[in-house]
């Protein structure tokens, strides 16, 4: 296992290296409650310095033989993280609520963003929570990575300097394109073109 190997110290070090990590609820599943408490320790660490920690949730039952363990480690990861990228399908199964307050009361963070069944997300940023609506979508071919590309926008427009609601909006441009075509990876000629110069 990753966590357990000898260059393991080195690697969890070198998270303070950078100025955001990413991770999701798949790669909280893939180790133990122990090798989670390392990867924690290690992200509270590299937090006290320059880097910011994001989780996506992406919950996948398969990963979690023990519905327990998995809240324990979505409730620690929220502890732990300055930008969460949640939605309504992964909390769900997770907490069964259904009610937007009530996933919304769960995620205590700063900054987060959690995406409806319809298509919109909610953001929470400097106290307030403004809905954002997505731009309609033609034709959907394939949602497979439309979450991923939403959360790559998000992130991508964040550390461009942009505000929480025109990240959002970045990411629902992606998210739109992507799902119109078959596949989690579109060609280089369908990727869209200034999506930062739009949002200003």
């Amino acid at each position: 296992m990753l966590l357990d190997l000898p260059e393991t110290d080195g690697l969890l070090a070198a998270l303070a290296d950078y100025d955001l990590v990413y991770l999701s609820g798949i790669t909280l599943s893939l180790y133990d409650d122990a090798g989670r408490a390392r990867l924690l320790a290690a992200l509270r660490r590299a937090r006290q310095g320059k880097t910011q920690i994001a989780f996506d949730t992406n919950f996948r039952s398969r990963g979690w033989p023990v519905i327990d363990a998995a809240r324990r480690a979505y409730e620690d990861m929220f502890g732990v993280a300055d930008i969460v990228l949640a939605s309504v399908e992964d909390l769900t199964p997770l907490y069964g609520e259904q009610v937007e307050s009530g996933l919304l009361d769960r995620l205590k963070v700063a900054e987060m963003v959690l995406k409806l069944d319809e298509p919109a997300c909610i953001v929470r940023a400097n106290g307030t929570d403004q809905r954002s609506l997505a731009e309609p979508v033609s034709q959907v071919v394939d949602t497979t990575a439309a979450g991923d590309s939403f959360a790559a926008a998000y992130l991508a427009a964040r550390l461009a300097g942009y505000a929480p609601t025109a990240a959002a909006r970045a990411g629902h441009r992606l998210a739109g394109v992507v799902v119109g075509h078959r596949g989690a990876i579109i060609p280089r000629g369908a990727m869209p073109s200034g999506i930062m110069e739009r949002l200003s």
